[in-house]
Formats: structure tokens, C-alpha cells, sequence
């Protein structure tokens, strides 16, 4: 049985919490059952674990959860006190609450060097402490993950920013930290650090989607910033852990301290100076074989579209299914229909068969987010506003045809603002299509 160092010991236990309360979260989704880290320590605890009927199966299937961590938990102990020339049937602290903590804080806290420089150790395979082992590049990026959710969640949770700080500050913290960590056995190469970085950004995203914080649209939406984000945390990573510059353990805790310190403090400044939100256009346009006068009815109101194919709305992105008019000409309502609710828009301008223009006074969620769970995010709630709308109705071919222009204007708090932008602009000119094409094969079909 190989030796396993400390910081081995204590990253393989950080890993193996995190992926245990992960995984007993998305049990108690499925099973439509609140769950929280206290639930761990609350001596209420007992009551889920009653005879009847739903209780008994949740208790059933976390116990059938816990069997493989609990096997790899006693696993990795058995070899933590061996290390330390301990008795192995001391693992048995291991089932005992509250003495646990201090019995893993000991194993924790305990150097190896107290065995001397060249102790044997019994039952253990010589070779070093600190070993090059699976168990530790695991550890690593989970413990990098770990520190990642932490500082989105006090970014988001506690100052409401999304800006610099979790989507600059994180990826490029992941990438530091995981290179500093699966360093400390010894140096890697780029590809090593930034694949480790890679699948530690892939944690800490599971992680987000597991806890219900976060859903899978977004986290999507954020990979092509965060990619060259980590890549750069790595070659930092790499310039402190050069040969000669090791060990980077000390390196490593520092670097984990500042993600969870620096990250929060960048969105409290964020959230403390915010800038103006700047206003932005789309105009989509198609052309139509039909006269002005045709495709008007269809443009104030229009029956319901059919479902939609496109594949930016399979990921749940908001789309219009119908809308319909009350009144007729300036103050007029009209409320365009959207899987997540309607828009309501006060008509401001009515030009007969040439022009329609509209404010927006409420609107509903952009997006329902891709989730085992139900969820709310915060960026769902007035970081993407609708503000005004248009349609142009421009004459072709002597009124015989029509190039029909829509334009939205809307403002957004997701920073950095020219990165977002390109997504809400492709997104919103998939939804103008999807309502323009729909107008002229109404309207080709009536013409």
C-alpha cells in the first residue's frame, strides 16, 4: 500500500465532499426534496431517515450514495495512518460524528518528517510521501473547482455582479490554481496545466449546476471567454513553479486565498460603481411577395408560430409564440406572447401599412435555463431589458413586394459589455427571424 502525503490526503477529502454533496443534491432534486450543507450537521437530520414511505426511499438511495465515498474515505485513511505508522483499525474514528473532524484534522496537521528521514514504513512500498498519484491530480482540480464555485457564489449571492470578477477573475484563477497544485509532485508541461484547467472549469460548472445556482445555457455561453482566460492563469501558474522554485504548496494556498478574496472584491467595486447601462440595437430584415397593405395585419397581430426548430431555442433561450393587439392606432397595446410570458408594448407610433413602433413596459425572463432543478438566477431578473421596438414596412417593385425591418433596442449589466453583446445580439436576431419569417409566409400565403 503506497504512503500518501498530507496535502494528498486533505485535497482526495475535499474532492470526495464536494462530489458527495453534489451528487446527494441532485438526489434530492430528483426526489423533489430541499438540500443544504447543514442539513449534514443539524441533528433533525434523524427524521429523514423514518420508515415510511418517500422518507424510506430518500434515506435508501443517500445510503446507496454514500457506499463508494465512504469505501474510498476509510481507502484513503487506512493509508494516511500507515503513512504515519499508525494502528489501521483507528479508520474506526472514522464512522464516529464530530470526532471524525478532529480525527481527520490530525491526519491533516501531522508531518510526515516526525518518522524521521528514512523511516520504514510498515506495509508501504518505498517511494515518496508526497506521491505523483492519481488521487492527487483529482484532488487538485477538485479543490480548484471547489475555490471557483465559492468565489461565483460570493460574487453573484453577495454583491449581484456579473462582471469582471466571475468571468475574469474566476477562469483565469482556475488556471492559475490548478497549475500551481497538480505542480507540487512535480513540474508539468502547458498541455498538461491547461487540459487539468480544462477539467477543473468543468467541475466547477457541474458544481454550480449541482447546487441549483447556476444552469447549463449560460455556462455555455461563458466558454469561449473563460478558455483563453484559464490559458492564461497557466502560463502565470508556470512562471512561479519554474525549476528551482519548488515546492509551490505555499504558492498554491496563497493562490486560493486570492481567488476567494480578490474575485468578491472586484464585484463589490463593480457593483459599487456601476456604469451606465449602454443601449443597443438589432434590426433583422427579410424580404416578402406581397404588397405593404398585406403584410400589415400580419405585423400587429399574428396567430401562434409553430414549435420551434431553431437550436439557440432547444437550449431555452425565450422565443414568441404569438402575439395579439387591444386598440388600434398610438396607445394601442400590444402583448407579444414568449414561452416565458408576454412583452407588453404600448403602441407610440402608428403609420398605416409603413411603420409600428412600440415601448417596452414589461417583459418577462429572457430564458428558462437548462437545470435538473427549477431555478431562478439572479442574471434572469433585469440584466437584459428590453426598451423599444420597431417594424419598417418598405415598398419594393412599385408596392408589389415589401422589405419588412424589425429593430429592438435593449440594455444589459454583463460585463465585459462587448463580449455579451455578441451573443444577445445573435440571439435576438434568431428570435426577430423567427417572428419575420413567420410574418411572410402568413402573408405570401394571403397575398
Amino acid at each position: 500500500m503506497q504512503p500518501i502525503g498530507r496535502f494528498s490526503y486533505l485535497f482526495c477529502g475535499v474532492l470526495l465532499v464536494v462530489v458527495k454533496f453534489a451528487i446527494d443534491a441532485l438526489v434530492a432534486g430528483w426526489l423533489g426534496r430541499p438540500w443544504s450543507v447543514m442539513l449534514y450537521w443539524s441533528p433533525l437530520n434523524l427524521s429523514l431517515f423514518s420508515l415510511n414511505g418517500a422518507e424510506r426511499n430518500f434515506a435508501l438511495s443517500l445510503a446507496a450514495v454514500s457506499i463508494p465515498f465512504t469505501g474510498a474515505g476509510i481507502w484513503l485513511t487506512v493509508r494516511r495512518l500507515r503513512t504515519l505508522r499508525l494502528q489501521p483499525w483507528l479508520s474506526i474514528l472514522f464512522f464516529l460524528p464530530v470526532v471524525n473532524l478532529i480525527f481527520f484534522a490530525f491526519l491533516i496537521a501531522t508531518p510526515e518528517f516526525l518518522l524521521g528521514p528514512k523511516a520504514a514504513i510498515p506495509g508501504c512500498k518505498p517511494g515518496l510521501l508526497e506521491e505523483d498519484s492519481p488521487f492527487t491530480f483529482f484532488a487538485s482540480i477538485g479543490v480548484a473547482a471547489l475555490c471557483a464555485c465559492l468565489a461565483s457564489w460570493l460574487c453573484i449571492n453577495a454583491f449581484s455582479a456579473y462582471g469582471w470578477g466571475v468571468f475574469f477573475g474566476v477562469p483565469f484563477g482556475v488556471g492559475l490554481l490548478t497549475t500551481l497544485l497538480v505542480s507540487i509532485p512535480a513540474a508539468r508541461s502547458f498541455e498538461y496545466c491547461f487540459w487539468s484547467s480544462i477539467l477543473g472549469l468543468g467541475l466547477a460548472g457541474l458544481g454550480l449546476i449541482a447546487i441549483a445556482f447556476e444552469g447549463l445555457s449560460c455556462l455555455i455561453m461563458c466558454v469561449p471567454l473563460a478558455l483563453p482566460l484559464a490559458a492564461i492563469g497557466v502560463l502565470v501558474g508556470r512562471e512561479i513553479v519554474r525549476p528551482g522554485q519548488q515546492p509551490v504548496a505555499r504558492q498554491s494556498m496563497i493562490a486560493a486565498l486570492s481567488i476567494l478574496t480578490l474575485c468578491p472584491l472586484t464585484a463589490a467595486t463593480e457593483s459599487y460603481w456601476k456604469p451606465p447601462m449602454e443601449v443597443f440595437s438589432v434590426v433583422t430584415s427579410v424580404e416578402i411577395d406581397a404588397s405593404p397593405e398585406v403584410v400589415w395585419p400580419k405585423v400587429i397581430a399574428f396567430p401562434e408560430l409553430p414549435p420551434p426548430t431553431d437550436l439557440v431555442f432547444q437550449f431555452g433561450i425565450a422565443y414568441p409564440i404569438r402575439a395579439r393587439i387591444e386598440g388600434s392606432g398610438p396607445g394601442a397595446v400590444r402583448y407579444c406572447e414568449f414561452s416565458t410570458g408576454p412583452f407588453v408594448e404600448p403602441i407610440t407610433e402608428w403609420q398605416h401599412a409603413r411603420l409600428l413602433s412600440f415601448n417596452v413596459t414589461s417583459s418577462p425572463a429572457p430564458m428558462e435555463e437548462l437545470s435538473p432543478y427549477k431555478i431562478h438566477p439572479p442574471h434572469l431578473d433585469g440584466f437584459l431589458q428590453s426598451k423599444r421596438g420597431q417594424f419598417r414596412l418598405i415598398p419594393l417593385d412599385g408596392g408589389r413586394r415589401t422589405r419588412l425591418e424589425g429593430t429592438t433596442w435593449y440594455s444589459q449589466a454583463l460585463y465585459p459589455s462587448a463580449y455579451w453583446q455578441i451573443w444577445t445580439d445573435a440571439i435576438i436576431h434568431r428570435i426577430h427571424l423567427r417572428v419575420l419569417h413567420h410574418i411572410r409566409t402568413l402573408s405570401e400565403r394571403s397575398g
